[in-house]
C-alpha cells in the first residue's frame, strides 16, 4: 500500500495498528480470546491503564505472574490470566493493546450476535498458516509497500525493529528497519550496526527512521560505495510525510475576518 492509499484509508476512518504485534502472537491469541464477552478485553486494558504510574514513579510489568493478582481483580484478572497463560506465557497482558487493535481492525474477531467474540472467516484463514491471502492483505494494508512484515523481538533485535520484503522493479528484496525515538542525532555507529545486521536477516538494504536527525558521519556513510544502502528518514522528513499524507495529522480550515477601514471613514461636512 502506498502512502497516498494509506492517507485515503485513514480519511475513510481506518488507522494503522499501534504497538504492532507479531503475527505468531496473534495466532496464539485468537483461540484464547474466542468466547470472551465483547467488552471484556477493552475493560481489562482500561483496568491495567489505571496502574501505569508516572515517569517519576514507574511500575514494573515484567512479571505477569506477580502483578496480575496484585493489581487486577474480577473479570480483568480473569482475562489477563487467560491471555498470559493461553499464549504460553509469551504475550504480557500489559502489552496486548496492539494485538486487540489488530484483531479488531482486520476483523479477525467479531461479535456474531450473542455478545461474545468469535473468530471470523478471515480469522480462521489467518490462523491456518503463514502466507495466506488474509496475511498478504494485511501486509499490504499495514506495510506501506512492504510484505511479510515482522516485528523483531526486543531482546534479540541486533538494532533491527522490523524486517520485511519490498518490491523493487520486477524483483523483491528483504529490508530491515530501525526506529529511533530520541532527541539527539543518530550517530555513525548506529548505521554501522544496522548494516552489519543485514546478513542475519538475509536483507540487502535498510532504513533508519528517527524523530531527531543524523550526524554528518551517518549521512556520509548511508550510501557508501560498495556497501549496502541505508535510507535515512529524519524527524523533519517524517513529519513532512505524515502531513503530506494526512497520517496522524488533520487539516483544519478556518475563515479569517478583516475589517475594511473605509467603512468607518465619514466625509467631513462642508464648512460654511
Amino acid at each position: 500500500m502506498t502512502l497516498p492509499e494509506v492517507a485515503d484509508a485513514i480519511a475513510a476512518g481506518r488507522s494503522l495498528t499501534p504497538h504492532y504485534p507479531s503475527y505468531e502472537e496473534v495466532r496464539r491469541l485468537l483461540p484464547v480470546w474466542t468466547g470472551l464477552e465483547v467488552g471484556a478485553l477493552p475493560r481489562m486494558i482500561a483496568a491495567i491503564w489505571e496502574h501505569t504510574g508516572t515517569p517519576q514513579a514507574t511500575e514494573d510489568w515484567t512479571q505477569p505472574d506477580q502483578w496480575i493478582p496484585e493489581r487486577l481483580s474480577g473479570e480483568a484478572r480473569e482475562v489477563a490470566e487467560r491471555t498470559w497463560e493461553g499464549s504460553g506465557h509469551t504475550v504480557n497482558p500489559r502489552h496486548c493493546r496492539g494485538h486487540w487493535y489488530f484483531c479488531r481492525t482486520h476483523k479477525l474477531l467479531a461479535d456474531h450476535g450473542d455478545g461474545t467474540l468469535s473468530s471470523t472467516v478471515a480469522g480462521h484463514r489467518f490462523m491456518d498458516a503463514p502466507g495466506t491471502d488474509v496475511e498478504r492483505q494485511i501486509d499490504g494494508w499495514e506495510g506501506l509497500g512492504y510484505t511479510d512484515v515482522e516485528v523483531t523481538k526486543p531482546s534479540n533485535d541486533k538494532g533491527v525493529d522490523v524486517k520485511a520484503r519490498i518490491e523493487l522493479g520486477i524483483t523483491a528484496v528483504n529490508e530491515v528497519v530501525q526506529a529511533k525515538r530520541t532527541r539527539s542525532n543518530v550517530q555513525r555507529p548506529v548505521l554501522d550496526q544496522l548494516r552489519g545486521s543485514l546478513h542475519r536477516f538475509g536483507a540487502v538494504r535498510g532504513t533508519i527512521v528517527t524523530t531527531a536527525g543524523f550526524a554528518k558521519g551517518a549521512t556520509a556513510a548511508a550510501f557508501e560505495a560498495g556497501a549496502a544502502p541505508i535510507t535515512l528518514i529524519d524527524g523533519e522528513k517524517l513529519v513532512d510525510l505524515l502531513i503530506e499524507n494526512d497520517i496522524g495529522a488533520r487539516t483544519i480550515k478556518f475563515e479569517l475576518l478583516t475589517l475594511d477601514p473605509s467603512v468607518f471613514e465619514q466625509e467631513e461636512p462642508d464648512q460654511q
